[in-house]
């Protein structure tokens, strides 16, 4: 959904409809950083939680310094091309989800 959402926003030419798509874009980002503390407060023993919590979150720091510099640039290729390209890195989650493979010591636990 994150993707489709920036997807419509970077080909809208209406303001609602990009509205409507970084909001929405928002609402996956909050829901993605609320499971990852879920599974993150289930998963990981309370010692090491805060080296998984800087773990989590040091994506989404990186990306609030970085990103705006790197849409500025980007952006003298057009709208399309600075939204094409988060399109593009918010799919990139869900391949390195689909190729993990459980590590044998989790699977001798489970």
């Amino acid at each position: 959904a994150a993707c489709l959402s920036l997807f419509v926003a970077g080909l809208s030419h209406w303001l609602p409809l990009f509205a409507t798509g970084l909001l929405i874009n928002g609402v996956c980002t909050a829901a993605i950083l609320t499971a990852s503390m879920a599974v993150m407060a289930a998963t990981v023993s309370p010692e090491r939680r805060g080296a998984v919590l800087g773990q989590i979150l040091f994506p989404f720091y990186i990306g609030g310094v970085v990103g705006p510099v790197i849409g500025g640039v980007a952006f003298g290729s057009g709208q399309v091309f600075v939204f094409g390209i988060a399109a593009v890195l918010s799919i990139a989650p869900l391949a390195v989800l689909l190729t993990l493979r459980p590590s044998p010591a989790a699977t001798r636990a489970a």
